[in-house]
């Protein structure tokens, strides 16, 4: 980061890929890479992670050309920058293996233009905002996020939703996603506390790939009607 700051052009910097172990502080300045569209902010890998960085800074909100964030092995993150509401290009947003992150920037949902959202081996998650204004989300991905008891509100209106995947939840029950028209795939893994599947999914006309597997608490399938996964 030091050699960077010294030598690079940084104003034209598209990509930046930062993987550390003792990076504790993410310097403000990475805020003046304008025409920046890839950030990643990573420990190593899965054994060697990042323990000490806790937080990143709010000049990330000045990232307008931004298309893809990446937060992954951060074990000490323990908040989002508000000011990431303010990346309205992102299309893409992965936090995986940030063991100690509990919510997520409650203005998540003004991400307009963001298509792609994954959310994995985020241990001490318990609760997500309201995703109803990510207009064009095309894929959600929520895996191995134990203290998470419910799914966010609104997301059986994310009306452009093609691919939701939930994997090694807790949930008990799951909300109406009668409004996902144009859902074509739905996974549902792992999710052993699962009493029930949602009422009115025979009726998701788009469906054409349906993997249901490890739930064997859940009593209650709906009945097919219309489409009802491709080859049924």
């Amino acid at each position: 980061m030091r050699s960077c700051q010294r030598g690079c052009r940084r104003w034209e910097m598209r990509e930046l890929a930062v993987r550390s172990t003792r990076l504790a502080v993410v310097p403000g300045w990475v805020g003046e890479l304008t025409r920046l569209e890839a950030l990643e902010v990573s420990g190593v890998d899965y054994e060697e992670r990042n323990a000490v960085l806790k937080s990143l800074p709010a000049s990330l909100g000045q990232l307008g050309a931004l298309k893809q964030l990446t937060l992954a092995w951060l074990d000490g993150l323990e908040v989002l920058p508000d000011a990431v509401v303010r990346l309205t290009s992102l299309g893409s947003l992965t936090i995986e293996w940030c063991g100690k992150l509990r919510a997520l920037t409650r203005g998540i949902g003004k991400l307009g233009a963001l298509r792609e959202l994954t959310l994995r081996a985020l241990d001490e998650l318990q609760e997500m905002p309201d995703l109803i204004g990510l207009t064009v989300l095309g894929s959600l991905t929520i895996e191995g996020c134990d203290e998470l008891r419910a799914l966010p509100r609104g997301i059986g209106k994310l009306g452009a939703l093609k691919k939701l995947t939930l994997l090694g939840l807790n949930l008990q029950e799951m909300p109406d996603l009668i409004g996902l028209t144009s859902l074509g795939s739905l996974t549902i893994q792992y999710c052993e506390e699962l009493r029930a599947l949602p009422r009115g999914i025979g009726k998701l006309g788009a469906l054409r790939v349906q993997l249901l597997w490890g739930q064997p608490s859940c009593r209650h399938t709906s009945r097919r009607a219309g489409r009802w996964g491709k080859g049924t």
